[in-house]
């Protein structure tokens, strides 16, 4: 068994999240034109395609469009932090999933007619996926495989039933805002492939 990283993991987390604590919240009801500098230029906007600063592919998990969205972002991101604890995730895992951060908001560019995103759930759901792969594939002293199969399986249906093919925005009264399902989808799709390319490296070593 590969040993843990949890000094990378937790740093990877707190990247994550404590920006994300230290912005202001933005308000999705507005163009995003009329937003502050800062906000505006950290935030992605899908309907410009790669004609946006480079950053944007990170600096957007950190914004939230209420209190509710990042609280909520946050509480699931702790959650992940503490599953990530138990699991160990390794060295290569770590950057494997820090690779996630933008592949999962690179997958936005299909939504070209979305003009902003923001929020960490895209990220969240590669972070989970990626997790629960590396644990399948990992024979781990106290967390069955059998779990993360169960994990898995609840994963995908999730993001399946939120049919991310039909649609953009979905409203959420939990969090105060509309939902991008498709950054559920991107971030599923880039935890499951780089999980499996990780599964992969680590069974062609001797």
């Amino acid at each position: 068994m590969q040993r843990g990283a949890p000094v990378a993991w937790w740093l990877l987390i707190g990247l994550l999240g404590l920006p994300a604590l230290c912005l202001p919240l933005v308000d999705l009801h507005a163009p995003w034109a009329t937003w502050p500098p800062l906000t505006a230029n950290l935030a992605l906007h899908p309907d410009q395609g790669l004609h946006q600063p480079p950053w944007v592919w990170w600096s957007c998990a950190w914004l939230h469009g209420s209190a509710a969205h990042l609280w909520r972002n946050l509480a699931a991101l702790l959650m992940l932090g503490a599953l990530g604890q138990v699991l160990r995730p390794s060295w290569p895992d770590v950057v494997r999933l820090a690779i996630a951060w933008p592949l999962t908001h690179l997958g936005m560019l299909a939504q070209s007619n979305l003009p902003t995103y923001v929020g960490l759930s895209g990220v969240l759901h590669a972070l989970a996926a990626l997790l629960l792969m590396g644990q399948l594939f990992r024979q781990h002293p106290v967390v069955p495989r059998a779990l993360s199969v169960v994990g898995l399986l609840g994963l995908v249906t999730k993001v399946l039933l939120e049919n991310p093919w039909q649609m953009t925005l979905v409203a959420d009264p939990r969090s105060a805002i509309n939902v991008a399902p498709w950054v559920h989808f991107c971030g599923a799709v880039a935890g499951l492939a780089l999980g499996a390319l990780g599964a992969r490296t680590q069974a062609g070593k001797p």
